[in-house]
């Protein structure tokens, strides 16, 4: 029946429906030629209304697949978009963010404490966005016991397309140049992260392209399939040709390997050196503390970060597990990192005072070849021996007269040793680096610091009566040990001690 024209299935459909006409006409069926035209004149009728019928519904399915087509072009258009601007696919995208969770999760956590490192209201701003959309975000906000404000990264979230979503989350309402935006595109772009904002409102798109690697890395192996020979498909090699080629892909995943295994110990290593620069800003920042405490004259260098940015956590991920452009990323934000902590370290101590700067007040220095380390054990004998207050004339009388004035002497001996003390300690840690404990030792700028420490809490009279004084024994003792190590009195200045010329031993 499918194979006959459409005459043919009208005539077809008329002669079986002849009884059937008649039937619903009420009629009765005569002989004759006229009714029987009639009858196929109208079957006819009835066919061409069934096909034109059928013409209108494949019409119409016609018409349906024209939305279908152009909702095709526009994803192809899409995909071509992406594709222009080097995005993964989202499979791809999985598959890289899944295999690099941990170094995702640090890298994320350094961007978000870097951001609120920056002032206190940011670490408020945070805090803000958790209490409104607790569910949205992984991180926790928190203090340390240094009363420093920090973020943790508590856990990440299983796909790339959920911590995108969480991304755009964060950074929605803010602007490209926001101090956010600009610390997580610093921290992720190395790892292949896209943030880019919209043009007319603040939201924001999170793509993964790859990272550190050329676009032609992350594409299909085919270098081998272009340089067939003419007439051979390029799905079909020969045996030598498939040896060779197999032999190029063991040695080029060799090869991958060896540079990962060489890029995790350097990760090590530098994770190491991080660690070390820290303690080593962590001191040269106590050094400038008391200095500054001591020395009103001496100024921190303008401009100067805060080195705790730069600062890696430690963890314990399987480096040979990462992928090797997510390795290249790491090494590189370490040795980043590193390099700003030596440029801290560097500019702190650069600027410690030397005797050639122009000052209003001179450097304390040490006359008679007195060293730091000398004066310092001298002093700190002194005032480590209990008050004698019977050991010259008059003493036990004075103790009974001015037994209030004796109290608030022994709290300035109290809280000179105290410094000193600090100070000694302060010399002792610098011990434990090499570099520091050189530049330290017997410096013009550390003896002024142990000077200006001696020197600014002089004992004074217990009693003032016109010219006459009485002292106690410290005082006397003080007074002379400040004359032999040449420090200057802070109660009563000496021209001659300040124009004496510098015969220390001095370091700058």
């Amino acid at each position: 029946m499918n194979n006959l024209s459409l005459s043919q299935q009208a005539a077809s459909s008329a002669n079986m429906s002849t009884p059937m006409l008649d039937i619903q006409s009420g009629g009765e069926s005569k002989p004759g030629k006229g009714l029987f035209k009639g009858k196929i004149a109208k079957a006819v009728s009835a066919a061409r209304k069934r096909a034109q019928d059928k013409d209108n519904i494949i019409t119409g399915s016609s018409a349906l697949k024209q939305p279908l087509k152009q909702l095709r072009e526009a994803g192809e258009q899409r995909l071509r978009k992406l594709a222009s601007k080097n995005y993964l696919d989202s499979e791809t995208a999985e598959s890289v963010y899944r295999k690099n969770i941990p170094v995702f999760a640090r890298h994320y956590q350094n961007a978000l404490n870097a951001y609120v490192q920056k002032g206190c209201q940011y670490y408020q701003y945070l805090m803000g966005y958790l209490a409104g959309n607790p569910e949205d975000f992984v991180f926790r906000l928190s203090e340390s016991t240094e009363d420093e404000l920090s973020v943790t990264v508590t856990h990440m979230r299983p796909t790339f397309e959920a911590f995108a979503e969480e991304i755009a989350s964060l950074l929605e309402g803010h602007g490209a140049g926001g101090k956010l935006a600009k610390e997580l595109i610093k921290s992720l772009e190395p790892l292949g992260l896209s943030l880019s904002p919209a043009m007319t409102k603040r939201t924001w798109s999170v793509h993964m392209k790859a990272p550190g690697i050329a676009d032609s890395s992350v594409q299909p192996e085919t270098a081998c399939d272009n340089n067939s020979p003419p007439g051979v498909s390029q799905f079909q090699r020969t045996d030598s040709e498939e040896r060779l080629r197999n032999k190029a892909l063991e040695e080029k995943k060799l090869k991958e390997e060896n540079l990962k295994k060489e890029l995790a110990g350097n990760i090590q290593r530098l994770r190491q050196e991080n660690g070390l620069a820290v303690e080593k800003c962590t001191i040269t920042k106590r050094v400038a503390e008391e200095i500054f405490r001591f020395d009103s004259c001496w100024q921190e260098p303008v401009g100067l970060s805060d080195y705790r940015e730069f600062r890696v956590a430690s963890t314990a991920d399987d480096l040979e597990k990462l992928s090797l452009e997510m390795l290249v990323a790491e090494e590189n934000s370490l040795k980043f990192k590193n390099q700003k902590l030596q440029e801290y370290i560097a500019s702190i101590w650069e600027s410690f005072p030397v005797p050639s700067d122009q000052r209003q007040r001179p450097l304390v220095r040490f006359k008679d070849h007195y060293s730091v380390k000398e004066v310092l054990s001298e002093a700190t004998e002194i005032l480590d021996q209990p008050a004698l207050q019977t050991c010259r004339s008059g003493g036990l009388m004075k103790s009974r007269l001015f037994a209030s004035r004796y109290a608030r002497e022994q709290e300035v001996r109290e809280s000179m040793l105290d410094d000193l003390q600090h100070l000694n300690a302060l010399g002792e840690s610098l011990k434990g680096f090499d570099s520091l404990a050189q530049a330290a030792e017997n410096s013009a700028w550390f003896m002024n610091l142990v000077g200006e420490c001696l020197r600014k809490e002089m004992p004074q009279p217990l009693l003032t009566l016109g010219k006459i004084k009485t002292s106690s024994d410290f005082r006397k003792t003080w007074k002379e040990k400040l004359e032999q190590w040449g420090i200057e009195r802070i109660d009563k200045p000496s021209p001659a001690l300040q124009e004496q010329p510098a015969t220390g031993q001095l370091a700058e």
